[in-house]
């Protein structure tokens, strides 16, 4: 229950972060690269400005030896179809997905691109390709209405999460010459789905049982997200939840999901605000007499701590 805060090495900012995505090279167990979206201010930008935007957003690629205190920041990562990214999944070294989850920044427009979102999709999500000459980009989807965050599902699967729509899809990695995914299925939650990501049971078989499945953290309203979101105190609650889907759900498409699905944490804002990412580890039952239990880590996009709160898996997954 420690954290190691990281000192950047050949990077003096600004950094306004928000997704962050890990890669560790199979023969460099000990190296993560970690890719950081990045919303730098745009130097060129004035008040009355009409053809430059606020923010010149770009993906930032630092590597750090497991063990150190340090990250090395490696290159800057720019490219004019990075417009709004929110989150990104590294996939090498050279190569990584990015979500753009709106078109519009700000204004009137970016709240109607949000609410007749069924009518029109204006977000994407991109392949990034990249060498020390050039940074290739190209989109794989532009068919999700409010794609948000990245994960992995089993077996290279990818895990998008619709935010407005409170979807979670399954989709499959682009190819190296077709570089479009295809999305295989999706599944209904009863939040605006943030940060999906799977939980990969490492004691599946110890009694028998096998809690692998997804993790699903988001707002439970999204309204009061825009009425609270501003607030300097960080005090004005923003409610939200955290549900899980077993991992036959995101492997059948045929399966009633709804019917699967748990919902594992709630909070009304107060305790935790504007739940946006969460993330289960395991407790070794050897360790916990025979318990099959684990502690169930919370984040959110405005608040001022990290929640942790350990649950039975009996109870709460089964």
């Amino acid at each position: 229950m420690k954290s190691q805060k990281l000192s950047v090495k050949n990077f003096d900012g600004p950094f306004a972060t928000h997704g962050i995505g890990l890669y560790t090279p199979p023969s460099k167990p000990n190296v993560v690269y970690i890719y950081a979206i990045n919303h730098l201010p745009n130097p060129r930008w004035t008040p009355g400005s009409k053809t430059e935007e606020k923010a010149a957003s770009q993906i930032e690629l630092f590597v750090h030896t497991v063990g150190s205190k340090t990250a090395q920041h490696v290159r800057s990562i720019v490219h004019p179809l990075i417009r709004t990214p929110n989150d990104l999944l590294a996939i090498s070294e050279s190569e990584f997905l990015v979500t753009n989850d709106h078109y519009y920044r700000e204004g009137f427009m970016r709240l109607v691109e949000e609410f007749i979102r069924g009518l029109q999709c204006w977000t994407d999500l991109l392949h990034i390709r990249f060498d020390d000459k050039s940074v290739d980009a190209a989109v794989a989807l532009d068919s999700i209405p409010t794609n948000n965050g990245l994960g992995w599902g089993p077996d290279g699967q990818v895990v998008i999460g619709d935010a407005v729509g409170g979807h979670v899809l399954f989709a499959s990695l682009p190819g190296a010459e077709n570089r479009t995914m295809t999305i295989s299925h999706k599944v209904p939650v009863d939040c605006v789905v943030d940060n999906a990501n799977f939980f990969s049971d490492p004691y599946a078989g110890v009694d028998g049982k096998d809690y692998s499945g997804y993790l699903l953290p988001g707002l439970s309203n999204g309204i009061q997200f825009m009425n609270n979101f501003k607030d300097p105190s960080f005090s004005k609650p923003i409610a939200g939840q955290v549900w899980y889907l077993p991992a036959i759900v995101g492997k059948d498409k045929s399966i009633d999901a709804t019917k699967l699905r748990k919902l594992v944490f709630k909070d009304d804002g107060h305790t935790i605000r504007s739940v946006t990412t969460s993330v289960l580890v395991a407790i070794d039952p050897a360790t916990n007499g025979g318990k099959r239990e684990g502690w169930l880590f919370v984040t959110s996009v405005i608040g001022a701590q990290i929640l942790a709160t350990k649950i039975d898996f009996a109870t709460a997954l089964a």
